[in-house]
């Protein structure tokens, strides 16, 4: 088994000021409750998701767009005595975007590189993340 057989792919709902976020590169975590034993390694396919306005808060409540975005997840802080305030059952989920190659292949996720980033990895080949090596 290798660790591509390890990863899973989780596909969850991102309220629209945090999706914004993600997209602009200024939010690289998820605050999520660790009811699917996320694991580094693990992608999170997170759609936007349009809650209604008389229920802004029930994530039945809703729709989703059509925007998307893939990440991997790089680090996973669990509630412990050095998390203070992170209550049990709940984690910090680091991320990094995934990019899907196009004929031209992927931009790096470190800005301003020019590397290509091979179909289901993070980086290019100088800035690949520790778990992309296979």
């Amino acid at each position: 088994m290798d660790a591509s057989d390890l990863r899973r792919t989780h596909e969850l709902k991102c309220w629209p000021p945090y999706f914004e976020e993600l997209s602009l590169g200024r939010k690289t975590f998820e605050l999520r409750k660790d009811d699917r034993q996320y694991r580094v390694g693990d992608i999170l396919r997170l759609r936007e998701w349009a809650p209604t306005e008389s229920a802004p808060i029930d994530p039945k409540s809703g729709s989703y767009t059509r925007r998307e975005h893939k990440v991997r997840v790089t680090y996973k802080l669990l509630a412990s005595a050095f998390a203070f305030g992170l209550q049990p059952g709940y984690a910090i989920l680091s991320v990094v975007p995934v990019f899907v190659p196009d004929d031209d292949g992927a931009a790096c996720y470190r800005l301003g590189c020019p590397g290509v980033v091979p179909e289901g990895k993070v980086g290019c080949e100088a800035h690949r993340l520790e778990g992309d090596e296979g």
